[in-house]
């Protein structure tokens, strides 16, 4: 999220911390931890990495305030405000 939002690590964990807090979202039903297997130096360690569902990421992407942040923005609501007009969605793949 750091990366697509462009804003830094500590940020998008403020926001995280924020959204559970206030009871936005339930961190149960919003991450899930994956074991990673990466190499640092000359050794490979496994590590648990959380990663956060769509949930997160929208609610997230309506907090930041960055170029990226307000491109997502206007993406995600042209989306949804076509679902909500048109009444239903088409998966085009």
């Amino acid at each position: 999220m750091s990366e697509l939002l462009e804003k830094n690590v500590r940020t998008i964990n403020e926001h995280v911390k924020t959204i559970y807090r206030t009871g936005e979202l339930v961190k149960n039903s919003t991450i899930r931890k994956f074991r990673i297997v990466r190499k640092e130096g000359k050794h490979h360690v496994s590590r648990e990495i959380e990663h956060y569902n769509l949930d997160m990421i929208i609610s997230i992407g309506y907090r930041v305030n960055s170029v990226r942040g307000t491109q997502f923005r206007i993406w995600a609501t042209k989306h949804l405000k076509d679902y909500l007009i048109q009444g239903y969605a088409i998966n085009e793949k």
